[in-house]
């Protein structure tokens, strides 16, 4: 039987990818039987850890914070007797609560971001003599984009400069403040000259999820700088003092706070790589990245263009950026050395930690495997039916799951079920969108286009379950906007355009205040009406470009949603494209009255009567 490591995460953490991907990574590759199990905001634990011969406390349960991680689970880590490890990120947060939670609480091992060589200004050896403080990065490679084929060639991308980053407080010092005025004056730069870029440094601007990954890729270029952070407030002083300064006057700057944080920068150098660059390099975008030491992975010039930290050398990166033959063997060289050669990978972290965890063993003199059952209660008991997560789990839930776990059962025994990927059937944010979808294709008139696929062999075997779903969870979307009931960050609506001789229906985003309804009439409605049922629609395309990538959605009963609308804001229909080969009445009817402001809930008559167009 396989030894037991429990991983006790934070379920309000797993909306940042990043994290959620560290987390999973232990349930995907580690040789252990592994569990998960929440840690925060009130947390009980439905098991006893001496269940378990490792337990592993992950970064996301801030122990800087005090009262984050529930009581109940601090009380048991004090307590259990096996191997305790745990990771720890921004440690310049609150050090001295940081450190006295690992004393409190007894860790053996602890794998943060200090790097080796200034372990003992951060936690010093007399202090901490029985704790092994390994250094490792934030982050590693994605296992979807590790495995992933092709990327769009730079030549067709359409910015040429991306970048998304925030101010995050002049209290983090130099580092921090980069993060911001790197966007800031490269944009700067970018529209006096004319370059294409898309550049944002604001909360509102950030992009979440498969949308990120998309930016990416449509990027030439990304601009980026090292992460962390030098300046270590230890007790909790500077950010009592910048929040002083922050009452006293409208803005704080970084140079406004420079002085209060100047000899703390001179105390440590914490740069580090970013997750950002593996995702880069994953999708063979060149990074152009501030002068800094990234963790000693990357070199400039070689993996990336580098800038100076005065912009002198400003020129020369521009015409680097041009230089498209020299930019794609930049990418492929990053290619290689990040993300191919796999030494980079969660696999090889996961590793690391196993081959930890067994050394400890063994040096400690136990024998690996699981606790003799006279160590052991009578197995977990749940304590209250709607807290899920007092017990272990097989995989890392958020705070979706509870709808995503209505929509595993609901879909699990469809056909084609087995072949949607793993990385979406175990994400339970995925899920908590399918649930909305789900919600819209139980009634009409998303209904009459989700039966055909239930029902009809022939369409399950030419349309994947996951194609469909997302081509009815935007339509939706569409339907709501057409309707001018959709409740979004941004509103708007949708203007159709019907192209006879290609085939080609068009869908575009317009605002929501200038919007009127379109006067091409009855006319053009029944020309698409005609054209579906005979089946020369060739292509249905929702360009939302004028808004972005993504559409902040919040659906009556449900938490607010991030929709990525697609690559460029431009998304292709081509599951309904091909349900209207098999259903032409039936997608034609329902098409054309939902384009037309109706609820479609009548019979293909109804739906072939004039619309608004």
């Amino acid at each position: 039987m396989p030894s037991k490591l429990l991983v006790i995460y934070s379920i309000a953490s797993t909306v940042v990818a990043t994290t959620m991907e560290y987390v999973r990574s232990f349930g995907r590759y580690s040789r252990y039987d592994v569990s998960y199990i929440n840690g925060t905001h009130g947390a009980r634990l439905g098991v006893d850890l001496s269940e378990f011969d490792a337990v592993w406390l992950n970064y996301c349960c801030r122990l800087c914070f005090p009262g984050y991680v529930g009581s109940d689970v601090r009380e048991a880590l004090k307590t259990y007797r096996g191997l305790k490890l745990m990771s720890v990120q921004d440690e310049y947060d609150q050090t001295e609560t940081l450190r006295q939670g690992i004393e409190d609480l007894g860790f053996d091992v602890v794998f943060t971001c200090v790097p080796q060589s200034a372990l003992s200004y951060v936690y010093p050896r007399e202090r901490f003599p029985r704790t092994e403080f390994i250094t490792v990065l934030t982050g590693y490679v994605p296992e979807h984009l590790e495995t992933k084929s092709g990327a769009t060639p730079l030549e067709r991308r359409p910015i040429t400069i991306g970048y998304r980053g925030r101010d995050i407080g002049a209290r983090y010092g130099e580092l921090g403040f980069w993060k911001a005025e790197i966007g800031r004056r490269m944009k700067a730069i970018c529209l006096e000259r004319g370059i294409r870029c898309d550049i944002e440094v604001t909360e509102a601007s950030r992009i979440h999820g498969e949308s990120w990954y998309g930016f990416v890729e449509s990027c030439r270029t990304m601009l980026g700088s090292e992460s962390g952070s030098n300046v270590f407030d230890f007790d909790g002083s500077i950010e009592r003092q910048y929040e002083t300064l922050r009452r006293a006057q409208t803005t704080t700057s970084h140079e406004d706070f420079r002085s209060y944080v100047a000899e703390n920068e001179r105390d440590i150098g914490m740069g580090q790589i970013s997750p950002r660059v593996f995702e880069a390099a994953a999708l063979r975008t060149p990074m152009i990245l501030l002068t800094g030491g990234y963790s000693g992975l990357i070199q400039p010039g070689e993996h990336y263009i580098e800038m100076k930290k005065d912009f002198s050398n400003l020129e020369h990166v521009l015409r680097q950026v041009e230089d498209i033959p020299a930019l794609r063997a930049m990418a492929e060289r990053t290619y290689s050395h990040l993300i191919a050669s796999g030494a980079y990978s969660y696999r090889r972290f996961v590793e690391l930690v196993d081959g930890v965890i067994e050394r400890k063993v063994s040096k400690r003199g136990l024998e690996l495997g699981p606790l003799s059952m006279a160590g052991r209660t009578a197995g977990p008991r749940l304590r209250d039916q709607l807290m899920a997560t007092d017990l272990p789990t097989t995989a890392p839930l958020d705070s979706s799951y509870l709808a995503g776990e209505q929509i595993r059962r609901t879909v699990a025994w469809l056909p084609g079920w087995r072949w949607i990927p793993s990385r979406f059937r175990e994400d339970s944010s995925v899920f908590g969108k399918a649930w909305v979808s789900m919600r819209a294709i139980s009634a009409y008139p998303l209904r009459a286009l989700f039966l055909p696929w239930l029902a009809d062999r022939r369409i399950r075997r030419r349309i994947g379950l996951v194609s469909l779903v997302t081509d009815l969870f935007k339509l939706e979307i569409v339907r709501q906007a057409r309707r001018g009931m959709l409740q979004a960050r941004d509103r708007f609506s949708i203007r159709c355009s019907f192209d006879a001789a290609t085939g080609v229906l068009t869908l575009t985003s317009v605002p929501a205040a200038g919007a009127s309804v379109d006067d091409s009439g009855s006319e053009a409605a029944s020309e698409l009406f005609v054209a579906l049922r005979q089946t020369r629609v060739t292509s249905i395309v929702w360009d939302h470009s004028a808004f972005g990538w993504q559409v902040v959605w919040e659906p009556e009963g449900s938490r607010r949603l991030t929709v990525f609308a697609g690559v460029g804001g431009v998304h292709q229909f081509d599951a309904l494209v091909e349900m209207a080969r098999f259903r032409p009445d039936r997608v034609a009817g329902i098409l054309t009255a939902i384009l037309g402001g109706e609820d479609a809930r009548g019979s293909r008559v109804r739906a072939s009567l004039p619309v608004l167009w």
